[in-house]
């Protein structure tokens, strides 16, 4: 079933229907007791900030 942009494998469990993006495998979309929540994911947006450097102060450089 497409839901925007996105083809999903829809998936009914105990009353939950469950929309599952086929190309990357993400919940797009859930229904449960009457209420709908749609979700968002980013990939592939990490930036600078968001990767811690090893501290490599400790270590010695071997030349061949």
């Amino acid at each position: 079933e497409e839901y925007g942009e996105h083809k999903c494998y829809v998936i009914l469990f105990e009353g939950q229907k469950i929309w599952v993006d086929k190309e990357s495998l993400f919940i797009i979309r859930n229904d449960y007791n009457g209420q709908s929540t749609e979700f968002k994911v980013e990939i592939g947006t990490v930036n600078q900030s968001d990767v811690e450097l090893p501290d490599l102060t400790e270590y010695n450089e071997i030349k061949n």
